[in-house]
């Protein structure tokens, strides 16, 4: 990729519009150190052809223009480029729509904004009008859902969308999936027009067949019988994640304001509204990730509505962020409106709401609350974080004590202020795990796995997530810290230089905030309980040194030990894994030379070794951990002997103290559960090993076992 290129792509239709569009452009002004480079492709190309395009032409930026459009600004670049330096902007236009119709046919788009002119007789500028609809309190970015498909430009990251080729369609599809992974799409609102628009030829209507495709891959929801639409809508929801379940029957009003995030479920007969058409370009009602919305709850919102991830609502649940105005004597009460329309709710990360509960008003709710049953909360409320709330009106009734580390009754409000004027001295409870991720140019992979942890624990105070970069030269820097801003506990850390990749692993335990780290692989994905199984699990066993996530299969077994020896007997080489080793940081830390088998690629087991002959106390977590997809990087080609016999032999006779029967066993382990599998793999081309020497090492260290002849006559078939 060329940093400091901008391709120019124009979509010619006729030979006047094409001069009369190419002439305009070849005048414009290029920012210092870039190049320009244009490009004519026909009418029609498809969504196919433009990703081979990019693919053969390495820019930075990609204009896509049709012969339509008459550049009229000659900074238009400076403009566009300026915009890009936001890293949360992935796509930049000139006239777009916030937000985006049923059927992705831009004509039929609401809320347009732009400042253009049009022509209103082909080619004839005598003609020209001006069109403008930014208002006066808009600012220089304005964010739209989708861009007006003549004039559409795209970072390099970005590709078409190859089922919708159709002008129009093609772009409004372009822009639901940049939306979709949570980059901005804005249109420029310049002093005067920056283009002008010659002959528009978009699409006025598609068949039924692709409008039935496009609603059946961005409009899912529309599809579901159970969903009824107040207002005809005629618009896709702001947002809507994967995984997302509405079982029975639902109303939703105002979509195009509202937005759900991955991963959340509705019961029966929910109702979704924005009651004004005041929809701003933004959502009002937004839903995160992985909430739980029982039977008969009813969310409105004017202004501001927010339920954070992992929120639980029960059943029967009111919640706005205004009342019905009543005061108006001699008015009927529905017309009187309402009493607010700046008022916010917000309930935090991993809430729980009771049954029949009332909130309306202007309501804070912080992270891990309780709302009991029944309970009333109306005006201006502010509930901190880690409160019970019961009574109506409602009252806090519990609070959790940091100091003490323990949730204990509330008797007036000054013992209130006084547990939460402790707990910013505390500053915040220390996380009980880290999941740390290290990483050097393997952003792809990263992606995948740091995905499958957000979303388990994106957001959760008890979780820190740490990405531990060994200097990347790729755009892994880019992409974390854009993720950072949507996760308050994800942590981005950039080496200073390459510390290679076993001291990188071994930072993440130093670095750590939290009491437990797991280092996993970057290539590692979790399974989606993982996560809650070992949080709970370290909970109630806050005094172990270790806990090792065997992957097995079947359900989840939890086995506690003592000993190295009982140890290496249920885990044996898979100790070597090094994803599945969760340590305590503070007993870690206090290990000598933390980093004495660093050279040996098994330091962790010395770790692991070490920690458990000094203090004891390890688990086992037995199942289901990781996905099938994980381990999906090709590793480096290594001597099979001498890393698996040599390497890891002598660092458990050096460290493990086992018995000479012991270590026959181990050695017999290693031998039919890692080296004879490798060799078969090895064998049919599966995986990148050096076997040659394999005898060479099993010679070596197997000699005096009695198994000895049997188990080079397998090496050798």
């Amino acid at each position: 990729m060329n940093d400091f290129v901008i391709a120019i792509i124009i979509e010619k239709t006729s030979d006047r519009k094409y001069e009369l569009s190419r002439k305009a452009l070849e005048s414009i002004n290029v920012p210092k150190g870039y190049l320009v480079q244009y490009y004519t492709i026909n009418k029609g190309i498809t969504g196919k052809e433009r990703n081979k395009f990019q693919e053969q032409h390495s820019a930075q930026y990609y204009l896509y223009i049709t012969d339509s459009i008459i550049v009229l600004d000659d900074n238009i670049l400076f403009n566009i480029v300026e915009a890009f330096k936001d890293d949360d902007i992935g796509a930049v236009g000139v006239i777009g729509a916030q937000s985006l119709s049923l059927d992705g046919i831009y004509c039929h788009c609401n809320y347009q904004k732009g400042k253009f002119i049009f022509l209103k007789e082909k080619n004839d500028f005598s003609s020209a009008e001006i069109a403008n609809s930014f208002n006066s309190n808009d600012s220089s970015l304005v964010d739209v859902r989708v861009l007006h498909p003549e004039f559409i430009a795209i970072t390099n990251q970005f590709h078409w969308i190859e089922s919708f080729s159709e002008i129009g369609i093609d772009v409004s599809a372009l822009c639901r999936e940049i939306t979709t992974q949570e980059y901005r799409i804005v249109v420029i609102n310049a002093d005067k027009p920056q283009i002008g628009l010659n002959d528009s030829y978009i699409i006025m209507e598609i068949s039924a067949q692709l409008k039935s495709e496009f609603i059946s891959k961005y409009g899912k929801i529309y599809e579901d019988a159970a969903l009824r639409f107040y207002h005809d809508e005629q618009e896709l929801p702001y947002h809507v994640g994967k995984n997302v379940n509405f079982f029975m029957s639902h109303r939703l009003a105002g979509v195009e304001g509202i937005s759900i995030g991955e991963d959340t479920e509705f019961q029966k007969d929910c109702w979704l509204m924005l009651p004004f058409d005041n929809y701003a370009g933004f959502p009002r009602l937004i839903i995160g990730r992985g909430c739980e919305i029982g039977h008969r709850c009813h969310i409105h919102a004017v202004n501001s509505v927010i339920l954070e991830d992992e929120v639980l609502l029960a059943s029967d649940i009111h919640i706005s962020d205004h009342n019905h105005e009543y005061r108006n004597v001699g008015t009927p009460i529905k017309k009187q409106g309402v009493d607010s329309l700046s008022n916010k709710v917000r309930i935090g990360f991993g809430s729980w709401i009771g049954n029949n509960v009332v909130i309306a008003g202007n309501i804070d709710i912080g992270e891990g609350c309780v709302i009991g049953a029944n309970t009333v909360l109306t005006g201006n409320v502010k509930i901190p974080d880690y409160c019970v709330v019961a009574g109506a009106p409602g009252r806090i009734v519990k609070v959790y004590d940091a100091e003490l580390n323990a949730w204990v009754k509330l008797t007036n409000q000054k013992d209130l202020e006084k547990i939460i004027a402790t707990r910013s001295i505390i500053k915040e409870k220390r996380p009980l795990l880290t999941v740390g991720i290290p990483t050097y140019n393997r952003l792809q992979y990263l992606k995948v796995s740091l995905e499958a942890v957000l979303k388990q624990a994106g957001n959760n105070s008890n979780v820190e997530i740490l990405v531990s970069d060994n200097l990347s030269t790729d755009e892994t820097a880019k992409y974390v810290k854009k993720l950072t801003k949507r996760y308050r506990n994800l942590r981005y850390h950039c080496h200073e230089e390459n510390i290679g990749g076993d001291r990188n692993f071994l930072s993440i335990y130093l670095n750590a905030k939290g009491k437990f780290a797991l280092a996993l692989g970057d290539d590692d994905n979790l399974e989606n309980h993982v996560i809650d199984n070992v949080l709970d699990i370290l909970e109630k066993n806050s005094n172990i040194s270790l806990l090792q996530l065997l992957h097995q299969g079947g359900s989840d077994k939890v086995i506690l030990g003592k000993t190295v020896s009982s140890y290496m007997k249920k885990v044996s080489f898979n100790s070597t894994f090094i994803s599945g080793l969760i340590f305590n940081t503070d007993l870690l830390k206090m290990i000598p030379n933390l980093d004495a088998e660093i050279n040996s690629s098994f330091n962790q087991v010395y770790l692991t070794l070490s920690l458990i002959k000094k203090y004891e106390n390890y688990g086992i977590l037995c199942g289901q951990i990781f996905r099938s997809d994980s381990g999906a990087h090709n590793s480096s080609v290594y001597s099979l002997g001498e890393i698996f016999i040599q390497r890891y032999l002598d660092i458990i006779k050096k460290y493990a103290s086992l018995t000479k029967e012991e270590l026959s066993q181990e050695k017999k382990k290693l031998l039919e559960g890692m080296i004879l599998p490798w060799c078969v793999l090895s064998k049919e081309g599966k995986c990148s090993l050096i076997t040659d020497d394999i005898f060479k090492y099993y010679d070596q260290y197997y000699k005096d076992e009695e198994y000895y002849i049997a188990g080079k006559s397998k090496l050798k078939e």
